[in-house]
Formats: C-alpha cells, sequence, structure tokens
C-alpha cells in the first residue's frame, strides 16, 4: 500500500506537469548487443488457433545485454541484488545530462573527468540531492554494431575503445553524496575492461545503467527532467533489462 501512495501522485504528476516522454531503451531481439557474445533468443511456445487465439514465448537472455541496468551486487558482494533496490531511487528520480559528444568528436577514447563535472555545475548549479547522472557521449549512432559500437580493434574481441568516465570523477560522484545511478549510451562506463567505475560505484550502492540510447536527446535540457527506471525485477539479480523513460517539462522534437 506504501508503494501505490507513493506511485500515485507521482503518475499524476508526470501527466499533468511533464510535456514529453523519451524513451531510452533499445528494443530487445536478435540484434540486441551484449558484452559478451551471447544472445537473445524468442521461442515460440503456443500459436492455437482453436477455440480462441493464444500466443506464448520464451525468451532467454543474459541479465547484461541491451540497455540493462547494473545493480551494486554486480561487482560489490555486499551491495544490493536488483530486487533490493528503492524504488525510490528509480522511480521520477531527478536526472541531470553531462554532454561530452563535442569532446569525442575531437577524442573517440575521451574519459568524463572531475573538472567536467565541477565545469557543468558552474554552468547549472549543484548536482541535485537524490539525482541520476547520464553521461553523452554521442556513441550511440554505432549500436548495435559490435565492431564499431565497442571500439573492435585487431582480430580479438577485448581490445575494445570507447568513450567513458574516469575512477577520478566516479569517486567525485560517490563522495558528493548525491548520486542514486550513472547512465552512458555506451557499453561501460569503464574503459579497456578494467572496472573501476564499477567498483567505485557499487561500492557504495550506486547503479549503472549501460546502451542507453540517448539519440533524442539534442534538445533536452542539461537538468529539470525525470527518469523513470523500470527494471525487470529479478529479486536475486546482478542486472536486468532496463525501460528508461525521460520525462521532461519542455516539448521536444
Amino acid at each position: 500500500m506504501e508503494t501505490m501512495l507513493v506511485a500515485l501522485p507521482l503518475l499524476v504528476l508526470a501527466s499533468s506537469v511533464y510535456a514529453a516522454y523519451i524513451d531510452l531503451t533499445y528494443p530487445i531481439n536478435a540484434d540486441t548487443l551484449y558484452w559478451f557474445k551471447d544472445k537473445f533468443v524468442l521461442t515460440p511456445l503456443v500459436r492455437q488457433t482453436d477455440p480462441h487465439w493464444v500466443a506464448t514465448n520464451k525468451l532467454t537472455t543474459p541479465e547484461h545485454g541491451g540497455t540493462h541496468i547494473d545493480a551494486p551486487y554486480h561487482f560489490n558482494p555486499d551491495g544490493w541484488k536488483l530486487g533490493q533496490v528503492p524504488l525510490s531511487r528509480l522511480f521520477m528520480v531527478e536526472g541531470v545530462l553531462i554532454n561530452k559528444t563535442e569532446a569525442v568528436q575531437k577524442d573517440p577514447e575521451y574519459q568524463l573527468t572531475v573538472q567536467d563535472i565541477e565545469e557543468w555545475e558552474k554552468e547549472n548549479g549543484p548536482l541535485p540531492s537524490g539525482c541520476v547522472v547520464l553521461v553523452l557521449f554521442g556513441w550511440g549512432h554505432k549500436y548495435p554494431d559490435r565492431k564499431t559500437y565497442l571500439g573492435l580493434q585487431g582480430d580479438g574481441d577485448w581490445d575494445r575503445h570507447f568513450p567513458s568516465i574516469t575512477g577520478e570523477a566516479a569517486k567525485w560522484l560517490v563522495d558528493s553524496g548525491k548520486v542514486y545511478g550513472v547512465g552512458t549510451d555506451t557499453a561501460s562506463p569503464d574503459s579497456k575492461g578494467i572496472p573501476i567505475v564499477h567498483k567505485t560505484l557499487t561500492k557504495e550502492n550506486l547503479y549503472i545503467m549501460e546502451n542507453l540510447d540517448m539519440s533524442h536527446l539534442k534538445d533536452v535540457p542539461p537538468r529539470g527532467f525525470k527518469l523513470a527506471i523500470l527494471p525487470m525485477r529479478i529479486e536475486e539479480g546482478t542486472g536486468a533489462p532496463v525501460h528508461v523513460i525521460l520525462v521532461t517539462k519542455e516539448k521536444t522534437d
């Protein structure tokens, strides 16, 4: 009942005050990109026509693929599993957008720095308390091509090159005490498969969202919007597919 009492006013707020809804979620299908070479499989189970039409499928998917959320437990054995992440940290939370697209155009392996965050605060004010930080690198146009999106070089699958976040910037976000989670339009906030950012964030029960579709955020302001973060609630999950919706007061194209 408490969950309903909290959620209903927020739903009313979303429908009456906010003007635009932007889906930050890639569809789950045969093209869904996974960190490892896994695949989403949808297997028809029932196709019944008599006495009425019934259709059901079985789905098979790893937790970490496509647009998904990393629970703190993913890199912290004492962290929250997915079913333990409070709804208050997921539903209609304050969002902020740090846009580093221009920097990435000059350096495809650009890393978000502490200076970037501090400059954002000088221009837009302090981070709001209880927020989720979205970092837009402008990388999503490469999705879901595995080679270009992961920046694969050579013949192997581990020589990966794409924009990321520095460990120092991750620590700054943690130390601010204001951040619930971080999301990027890349396969990981970490560079070259070294999970410094993952470890830093999850140690303090921050969650991480990866492979967000930020291709429609050109006109979204750097703050003043909400995020509805709706993961598949796998109780013991280290992560799960997640449906992320950005809700803004401004009309966008």
